[in-house]
């Protein structure tokens, strides 16, 4: 994974195609685990031992958090930009602020949504929205509390945190800026 992620850091254009394979893996499994006969394994006594059906509501979950993670990771670079390089005071508040608002969606927003969507789609629905939540939403307000506003795709390229490999690639290019010249 961590090859994976290094790559991506030296072709940022091709976090979508990451995310894409993410979805589609999960896509499939979802469908793999909604069509797939599951055999009823019942005792001696005639009581149900396994249903695997409501075991695959697991399955559900998951590819609803897959997803919900691959959507959010590509907002995340290209529009956020989270940083924890902060002061403890700040990590703090997000903290407090990140929790308390995760158990508000998980706690009223999620069952609302599984009582009026049904099933395995309400189950990857809700999964999704608390996922997506922890990757985007909640880290898309507090760059809009710092800045006032979203930053776009270009603003944030290589705004202040460059990727591991920029100084690198910079240097290599003759390029005068910040990574480059700390390196030197």
């Amino acid at each position: 994974m961590s090859k994976l992620l290094q790559w991506v850091e030296l072709h940022p254009e091709k976090d979508i195609v990451v995310a894409g394979v993410g979805i589609a893996l999960a896509v499939a499994l979802g469908l793999f685990a909604a069509l797939k006969s599951y055999p009823v394994d019942y005792d001696a006594d005639g009581k149900l031992l396994v249903d695997g059906a409501k075991m695959a509501n697991d399955t559900f979950k998951g590819v609803g958090w897959a997803i919900a993670f691959c959507v959010g990771w590509v907002l995340e670079r290209r529009f956020v930009r989270f940083s924890t390089e902060v002061p403890v005071a700040t990590r703090l508040t997000r903290l407090a602020v990140g929790v308390l608002s995760y158990y508000a969606v998980a706690l009223i927003l999620v069952p609302l949504l599984k009582n009026m969507i049904p099933g395995a789609p309400g189950t990857t629905i809700s999964c999704f929205l608390q996922m997506f939540f922890i990757t985007f939403i909640s880290r898309g307000a507090w760059c809009i509390l710092r800045d006032g506003r979203p930053r776009t795709a270009h603003q944030n390229r290589y705004r202040g945190r460059a990727p591991a490999l920029a100084p690198a690639l910079f240097a290599k290019r003759g390029t005068s800026n910040t990574f480059a010249s700390k390196e030197r």
